[in-house]
């Protein structure tokens, strides 16, 4: 893709991946790319005085801004409350409005979605050196010693999916796709972490009706061949085994249990508290690793109403895309995406740290307004050429 190099879309793609890198390194990588993203945003607003579209849906986040900050007052936990509150608003929500102040047009939102593959991938190599130079160890690896498994099993599930649709769709070569595919697959397997596998495979049965559309006999061949080969490496053979067993002996495992045991707490508070929840960050310092369940216990079914019409507008955005004829690539890995961090959150993570939830949301936003304005340009255009050949008419007439 030969296109102008955009540093600001590159630190955003970045943004997921922090997390992970920043173990290998002495700074708080994350830390410094909000501060770049924030300071890139200003100047494009305040200096350049360029313009920053806002959407309907926006008022969701609003409310849930709101419902959080009033959450953290009643908390038994105020402190955290408040700081669980700013965390979602700076570091989640600022990602669905740093893609609008610097995504325009679709030239750059395809640059984003290579620079999320290209960036994921050598990420996923460097988790592989440095499993490798820490002896090898498969059992639930932590990468860099500090990375949990539960982020790096997601960080090879989103690459994965976006390699897949993106080979798909003819953007990348057979040669880039098995490139990806191994420091995705491979990390999935090390990491052993069952949430981000499971919404792996339901996001591909999701859209399991695109891929039907239009069956491409090569993606399946390739995708099988490439994960056999790389089945045969003997520590990836070894750490999926690991992820297997941990599937087939749920009711023995550590982590199941832990996360049982944190589903009947959340069950308790919500039930004392069924409307309001008992307050914000009342679970610290652990998280139900339940979405629906976090949501309830902490701030009760009002909550869940308003979050309740943000998952009716994925539905729906959901069904228009099975139903249509074509597809692009870029709604389609943006989809993936959304579906992939949602299905996660059932089982892992607490909604306020998964940048892939809101980064993709953002994008969505992004090409729904993108897609909307092309359509008018083209109405318009053609009401145009109408117009012209009706004067036309009448002078010669």
């Amino acid at each position: 893709m030969h296109t102008k190099f955009s540093f600001s879309l590159f630190l955003l793609s970045l943004v997921p991946l922090g997390y992970i890198i920043k173990g290998a390194l002495p700074i708080d990588l994350t830390l410094i790319i909000y501060i770049l993203l924030y300071a890139f945003a200003v100047f494009k607003l305040l200096v350049k005085k360029e313009r920053i579209s806002f959407s309907k849906v926006d008022s969701v986040f609003y409310l849930w801004v709101l419902v959080l900050l009033i959450g953290s007052i009643y908390s038994p936990a105020q402190l955290e409350g408040l700081f669980k509150t700013m965390e979602f608003l700076f570091l989640g929500v600022s990602l669905i409005f740093f893609s609008r102040v610097f995504i325009k047009n679709k030239n750059d939102l395809n640059k984003i979605i290579f620079y999320m593959l290209i960036n994921s991938t050598l990420t996923g190599y460097l988790v592989l050196i440095d499993f490798y130079l820490s002896g090898m160890e498969s059992f639930r690896y932590q990468a860099f010693g500090v990375v949990v498994p539960i982020p790096l099993s997601m960080l090879g599930a989103t690459t994965l999916l976006i390699s897949i649709f993106m080979f798909y769709f003819k953007k990348i070569s057979l040669v880039t796709f098995v490139f990806t595919t191994l420091p995705s697959v491979s990390v999935m397997g090390i990491a052993a972490s069952k949430g981000p596998v499971i919404a792996f495979l339901i996001t591909v049965t999701l859209m399991s009706p695109l891929l039907i559309k239009k069956f491409n006999i090569k993606l399946v061949f390739v995708t099988s061949i490439a994960i056999f080969l790389l089945t045969r490496i003997q520590f990836v053979k070894e750490s999926l085994d690991v992820l297997f067993r941990r599937f087939a002996r749920t009711e023995y495992d550590m982590s199941t249990s832990i996360r049982i045991n944190s589903y009947e707490k959340a069950i308790e508070a919500f039930k004392s508290s069924p409307f309001l929840g008992k307050g914000t960050a009342v679970n610290y310092p652990d998280y139900p690793h339940n979405f629906f369940l976090e949501i309830l216990s902490e701030n009760g079914v009002f909550l869940l109403l308003i979050i309740f019409s943000l998952i009716t507008l994925l539905v729906f955005q959901y069904l228009r895309f099975i139903v249509k004829k074509a597809n692009t690539f870029s709604e389609t890995i943006i989809l993936s995406l959304i579906i992939s961090s949602v299905v996660s959150l059932m089982f892992s993570f607490t909604y306020v740290d998964h940048k892939y939830l809101f980064l993709s949301i953002g994008l969505l936003i992004v090409y729904n307004k993108i897609n909307k304005f092309e359509k008018t340009e083209v109405v318009t255009d053609k009401t145009k050429k109408k117009n012209y050949r009706f004067k036309r008419y009448r002078i010669v007439w």
